[in-house]
């Protein structure tokens, strides 16, 4: 994985930010060794880019999405990490959608922590992360 020559980067709007970050996320992608997983980050500030990321990506094809974390909530339920993913992402991709395992989150922390780390054994590597865009 290459990074950017420079790691910081000021860029505004925030429309700007999510579309050049959007089209660098995609070049990654694009270039990734497959299969794969590629870790999301949940909240309200990446929506944006997930929008725009639907858009760019060529392929989904051998990548496996999770969510970096989620909130132990009902699945469905507004506040969830997998439900926005969906929304903003997986809903609007327009070829066939990456794999996607959402954390089982509301069955406890504890239960959920157990059960998703059996999941992610048996997942391909990591090759991309996105972390903390709030």
């Amino acid at each position: 994985m290459a990074f950017p020559q420079r790691i910081w980067r000021f860029v505004s709007p925030v429309e700007r930010l999510a579309e050049e970050a959007a089209q660098w996320i995609a070049a990654e992608i694009a270039a990734m060794e497959r299969p794969a997983t590629v870790v999301l980050a949940g909240g309200s500030s990446p929506r944006l880019l997930y929008r725009k990321l639907a858009e760019k990506v060529d392929s989904w094809q051998g990548l496996v999405v999770i969510p970096g974390d989620e909130r132990c909530v009902a699945p469905g339920h507004p506040a969830r990490n997998d439900r926005m993913i969906r929304e903003a992402l997986l809903g609007r991709i327009q070829t066939v959608p990456p794999a996607f395992i959402p954390i089982p989150a509301e069955r406890g922390p504890q239960i959920a922590a157990a059960e998703f780390e059996s999941v992610l054994r048996t997942l391909p590597p990591l090759r991309l992360a996105l972390l903390g865009l709030g």
